[in-house]
């Protein structure tokens, strides 16, 4: 439901499916993943505390990665009421380019100013495309999200393994 820019529903559904069952494993994973994706960090981060709870001797596979980045946002003062707006309007922008999200991830990267928090999103497309992507979503973000936002908050790349066949066939 993520590409189809639905995020408040699909969440409104994985946070009552949790609290109809909160033991459920793979319920809390999908929950703590769409968090995740939709930039509500300090509730994923929240809900990997629930994970850890329920399961001590199972870490959650991207846990050290949403805790950096929940971690960065709390230091730059990105609460997830900033955040979700810029995660979805980067989730909505691919879908409305009539991209193809491979996937994403968050990287927190230590910097002489402090940290700062890149969202990668992965999508197919050529090289040119890609580029327009980038130089065309700050203004897109701008236009449709209130808070000032750190530069480079977002990039677009082609997954290595398509960019790799691309330049062996271009």
């Amino acid at each position: 439901m993520h590409n189809l820019a639905e995020y408040d529903e699909s969440m409104g559904y994985l946070q009552e499916l949790f609290e109809m069952d909160p033991g459920n494993l793979h319920v809390l994973s999908r929950y703590i993943s769409a968090s995740y994706e939709t930039g509500q960090l300090q509730q994923a981060e929240h809900l990997l505390n629930e994970w850890d709870k329920l399961s001590p001797e199972n870490p959650y596979v991207e846990a050290q990665q949403i805790l950096e980045c929940a971690l960065a946002a709390r230091e730059l003062e990105l609460s997830d009421d900033i955040l979700m707006p810029i995660f979805k309007a980067t989730h909505k922008y691919v879908f409305e380019c009539r991209f193809f999200s491979e996937g994403f991830y968050s990287e927190v990267t230590i910097t002489d100013s402090g940290p700062v928090i890149t969202l990668y999103v992965f999508v197919r497309g050529d090289e040119d495309s890609i580029v327009d992507l980038n130089v065309n979503f700050p203004s897109y973000l701008v236009e449709r999200v209130e808070e000032i936002v750190p530069d480079k908050l977002v990039q677009f790349y082609i997954p290595e393994e398509e960019f790799a066949s691309e330049r062996q066939h271009g």
